[in-house]
């Protein structure tokens, strides 16, 4: 036999090449789509690279958003789902050494950013927190989004993004070499991507490469050898097909059977045939029997008072009307519900908590559900929304205003570390928000937490937390000096005015007693 090589790992251990799908259509069921299936699908081995290709991923695309347009059930997997995994948002802030840099920076932010689409979305409908729910989304139909950093121009004065949908990615219909690229995308030898080609939706023909160093690739962790996201519902798609199939059936069947239907026959010596009440007109027709024989019959056309058309005819002689109704409906319900338990098990989530399709009954059993949904939720922002999303956009954002001149115009400097960030989370979830903020305070006020884990809880940041509670002391102490004055008395305390400003046991203890629990900031 051959020496084997060396550098191709698969001659040298002997592993046969992996098999290569024979079509486009033998590697994902989701992109074989049909209405009432009645085959079975033996799909091909694939390697990890051909698991989705382009074609496959526009198909099993426009599947979803059908289903997306006329189900509920992956309405509630989709947007239900992002709501809760992005909630308000994240909130970046900054977190430098300089506390001036820190204010301005975060109030640019919120102010451009956060509160208005037009400086920060390049399509004018999102502000930065309301694309955190495209982007999750987005995700969860399609399998990835991409977004291009766009630098202040003429058109805006403030750092833009453009979002691009996930099927403008890829390699354009020309007759360029495109061998360099894979799937829309310019790789290193190491797999790391170098430039995207997005095209023209209206003409794949025309195309514009983007640098990587410009563009945010948007989707879920990937395998290794993938490059491209898909979308969670790829698993499920051929069931939720059927499941709408087995629905409109059930339908069709339940609207069937609360129908009537009225035959007007004759006895054989009759002389004429008696019209119906409503009748607008009478048309005759003629039947051919088996035999070869016609039969005449005459056709009443009613209409009613919400203008439906009905038609009654005379049934010809020896045939007869029966109603067929089927009475199994609690099968399809139960197989129904196995089905909407498999889809939010394509999100990971429970279907307890998608579907509530066990009533949770026991308090137990709610918090255990409670505290994984809370756990996927916390992995999705820690491992997609912060580093791909969150840290990148006020990165750019930041350093697009120190290169601007916006901090020397403020007779600001500009820190070392102006790159250093941290990122407030939306709060925890919660079934019992009296017992939980309870314990949250008793473990606060003993010191078993700090001042960012508390605040973090309810999704707040401490630095904020102080700077209001600052704010709102020094407005009541000007408020008292000014009433004081007018009344011609002694400015009272704080403390004596608003109750609910009193100190805490931790604050109104010995500040010398070594013994004495900090002061923290909500003190």
């Amino acid at each position: 036999p051959p020496t084997p090589d060396p550098m191709n790992w698969r001659q040298l251990f002997r592993i046969p090449p992996a098999r290569q799908p024979k079509t486009m259509a033998s590697v994902v069921d989701a992109a074989r789509r049909s209405n009432w299936r009645g085959y079975f699908y033996f799909p091909n081995a694939a390697a990890p690279n051909h698991a989705a290709q382009r074609r496959d991923r526009e198909r099993s695309a426009r599947d979803a958003e059908w289903l997306y347009a006329h189900s509920g059930a992956v309405r509630v997997v989709i947007d239900g789902l992002a709501l809760d995994e992005v909630d308000t948002g994240l909130w970046p802030k900054a977190d430098t050494s300089s506390e001036r840099f820190n204010v301005v920076v975060n109030e640019a932010l919120d102010n451009l950013w956060g509160s208005d689409p037009r400086f920060f979305d390049a399509a004018r409908r999102n502000t930065y927190y309301s694309a955190q729910f495209l982007i999750r989304r987005t995700i969860a139909l399609h399998g990835e989004l991409f977004a291009q950093l766009l630098r202040p121009s003429a058109e805006s004065v403030a750092p833009r993004v453009s979002f691009i949908p996930s099927a403008q990615c890829g390699l354009a219909e020309t007759q360029l070499n495109q061998d360099k690229w894979t799937d829309g995308l310019m790789l290193d030898p190491l797999g790391a991507p170098l430039a995207y080609r997005f095209t023209d939706p209206k003409d794949r023909s025309r195309f514009r490469d983007v640098s990587a160093l410009d563009v945010l690739h948007l989707h879920d962790p990937l395998l290794p050898g993938r490059i491209r996201g898909e979308s969670a519902l790829s698993p499920v798609l051929g069931k939720l097909f059927s499941m709408h199939d087995i629905e409109a059936a059930e339908t069709s069947g339940t609207l069937l059977r609360t129908r009537i239907a009225y035959a007007v026959t004759s006895s054989a010596n009759a002389s004429a045939t008696g019209l119906l009440p409503g009748v607008t007109s009478v048309e005759e027709d003629v039947v051919t029997q088996a035999d070869g024989s016609q039969t005449k019959v005459l056709v009443q056309k009613i209409a009613t008072s919400d203008g439906t058309n009905i038609e009654v005819a005379d049934l010809p002689e020896g045939k007869d009307l029966k109603v067929i109704e089927s009475n199994k409906q609690t099968a399809a319900v139960e197989w129904n519900k196995h089905l909407l338990a498999d889809v939010a098990y394509a999100r990971l989530y429970p279907p307890e908590y998608v579907f509530a399709l066990a009533g949770m009954s026991q308090g137990t059993m709610v918090r255990l559900v409670q505290n994984r949904v809370q756990r996927i939720a916390r992995n999705i922002r820690f491992f997609q929304l912060e580093p791909q999303f969150v840290r990148r956009t006020w990165t750019f954002f930041a350093w697009q205003l120190i290169s601007g001149g916006y901090f020397d115009n403020l007779g600001i400097e500009v820190p070392q570390d102006w790159w250093r960030m941290k990122v407030v989370n939306p709060a925890d979830m919660t079934v019992d928000l009296g017992r939980e903020g309870r314990l949250h305070d008793e473990r606060f006020e003993t010191g078993k937490i700090d001042d960012d884990e508390y605040h973090g809880l309810r999704g707040k940041d401490p630095d904020d937390v102080d700077r209001r509670v600052a704010r709102r002391h020094f407005k009541r102490l000007a408020i008292l000096e000014e009433e004081a004055a007018k009344a011609g008395r002694p400015v009272p305390s704080t403390s004596e005015v608003w109750n609910g400003n009193r100190p805490t046991p931790a604050a109104a203890a010995d500040p010398s007693d070594p013994t004495a629990p900090p002061m923290t900031s909500n003190q």
